[in-house]
């Protein structure tokens, strides 16, 4: 037996006119944004774009200073970029990188030695100085700012070991002269005599103290005198191994630059 066929009957249609029509770009009209100090129109949610100045605004600011020590002490040859590498890295070591936005301080208990420093012991070069690195104080909460304080120290302490702090020293260089036996003595007898040969390098003095210091722009509004204010304090000394000279010899080099 055949199923009936369905029917349907068309309803009343309806014209949707423009008036019945509102589009949005759901991101609203311009924001206002006081920490930058300009009035922005959004176009995304993820772009804001068309901004202009905020009148009346003044747009708060942080500062940075560098306090350097005034005495000096020597490096050697580790200059230009392996100096600024060296105090960089040894300070990344005293200074652990922060995980959260709590306040991190340095390690004030290490030293980190960088090792092969050359000075002059009894008229020969000797490449087993060490350069010590230690930090009296250092406090911060961002890893950007511990990264410009870091930077900050090896830029002055690299930028301090150049012209007149760098100076000519002498020392000699042992070698063999070759024997000067007449023709007919055998070659079984003869010997090569020592020989020193007189030979000069630079060395550099730069300063022994670093403190850059960081104030936020917020610093000013801080509840407590200090907060908002970060810094690394960095002491440097030349060490030299047990048993070594190296006062007198910078002395006797001192001695002679004004002779």
């Amino acid at each position: 037996m055949s199923q009936p066929t369905p029917s349907t009957t068309p309803g009343p249609t309806k014209t949707v006119e423009p008036r019945d029509l509102t589009l949005t770009t759901g991101f609203g009209g311009p924001v206002t944004y006081t920490d930058i100090c300009s009035i922005c129109t959004p176009n995304s949610p993820y772009e804001v774009t068309n901004c202009v100045p905020l009148p009346g605004c003044s747009k708060p600011t942080g500062m940075v200073s560098v306090e350097a020590g005034t005495s000096h002490i020597h490096v050697g040859a580790l200059t230009a970029g392996a100096l600024y590498t060296g105090v960089s890295s040894a300070l990344e070591k005293l200074c652990p990188t922060p995980t959260s936005s709590d306040l991190i301080t340095c390690d004030e208990n290490a030293k980190v030695g960088i090792p092969g420093v050359a000075w002059i012991d009894s008229e020969s070069l000797r490449t087993d100085g060490e350069l010590v690195v230690q930090v009296l104080g250092g406090s911060y909460n961002d890893s950007n700012i511990r990264s410009g304080l870091i930077m900050s120290t090896a830029l002055a302490v690299n930028e301090s070991a150049v012209g007149k702090n760098c100076y000519k020293a002498s020392y000699n260089v042992l070698g063999f002269k070759r024997s000067e036996s007449p023709w007919w003595v055998p070659q079984m007898f003869r010997r090569d005599a020592p020989h020193e040969t007189p030979t000069q390098i630079t060395l550099c003095n730069a300063i022994d103290f670093v403190s850059p210091r960081y104030w936020s722009p917020w610093w000013r509004d801080a509840a407590q005198a200090g907060d908002g204010v970060y810094d690394i304090s960095t002491l440097f000394k030349f060490q030299e191994p047990p048993g070594g000279d190296f006062l007198c010899e910078v002395l006797e080099q001192a001695a002679a630059a004004f002779a």
